[in-house]
């Protein structure tokens, strides 16, 4: 009881000081974002902003939050719903540095505020900072330069994907953070026993296209350790998910079939090279 009633008085003090806004406190990943990226807002812990209006912001990392945005203010809303209990009275030592918001905005300039709700209702801004988003857009001119204007994605291409004429054997597809990607290759070897390459480490040629080197990797077991593994074999990917008529980089067209869940690749591996194969995401 004693606990309580000293975050509730904390919380009292705090409603009569005032809000103030802070400029410190947040980082944005990446630092430079498009529209198609996928950005991380941290909060770089309670020492970063000083004391807060809101003492309880700096000592409790509030699970539950409400996001909204409204005339290019994104509003990070923590609600502090635990009575929590402190040893003798005394509070830890201030949250350290998490995330708070991961997600995609459309391009524009945005002003990020984080608040916090005591137990009283009461709302309290203790970090804010400005993310501007660039859009992914690129003339045809810029597309046919990748040297000058980096190509990048325009969606995510995650999945399961399988040949469309064949099942059995496939490719799986991570992209984090709207561009790296991860791509796993499953096939069989001449003896017929199963074989995966790890393909990573790649480029994106166009905003459609992405290639990338392979290795095979062997190891001793579930629970070897990492020095164990051992490269013994290496191949390639080179994945289009749009039709290019012209050979030009940068002329990619749709078409007809949705680019997310159509794939052309050329693939080696196992001393063998399979080109212009189609494959289907099936999850």
């Amino acid at each position: 009881m004693h606990c309580v009633s000293v975050r509730l008085a904390v919380a009292l003090i705090a409603m009569f000081l005032g809000a103030s806004a802070s400029a410190q406190g947040l980082a944005f990943s990446p630092a430079n974002p498009n529209d198609t990226d996928w950005i991380t807002i941290r909060f770089l812990g309670g020492s970063s902003v000083g004391a807060p209006d809101n003492p309880l912001c700096a000592y409790a990392n509030a699970a539950y939050r409400k996001v909204s945005v409204s005339n290019n203010v994104l509003r990070i809303e923590l609600f502090d719903e635990n009575p929590g209990v402190w040893p003798g009275g005394t509070p830890p030592a201030p949250v350290g540095a998490h995330d708070v918001w991961a997600g995609r905005l459309i391009a524009g300039g945005y002003r990020v505020e984080l608040h916090c709700t005591n137990q009283l209702g009461q709302s309290f801004q203790y970090a804010s900072g400005a993310l501007s988003v660039a859009s992914s857009y690129m003339t045809r001119a810029e597309r046919r330069n990748p040297a000058a204007y980096p190509p990048h994605p325009l969606i995510n291409y995650s999945g399961h994907w399988t040949p469309a004429d064949e099942l059995g054997w496939g490719l799986i597809i991570q992209q984090v953070d709207g561009r790296q990607v991860a791509v796993t290759l499953f096939t069989y070897g001449s003896d017929t026993r199963p074989v995966w390459y790890f393909c990573g480490g790649g480029r994106w040629e166009t905003a459609f296209t992405y290639r990338s080197s392979c290795e095979r990797f062997q190891a001793n077991g579930f629970g070897a350790s990492p020095g164990s593994l051992a490269v013994t074999g290496t191949g390639s990917v080179y994945l289009r998910f749009a039709l290019n008529s012209t050979g030009v980089p940068g002329d990619e067209q749709v078409g007809f079939s949705p680019p997310e869940n159509s794939l052309v690749a050329d693939i080696v591996a196992e001393g063998r090279a399979i080109s212009s194969k189609r494959f289907v995401r099936i999850r």
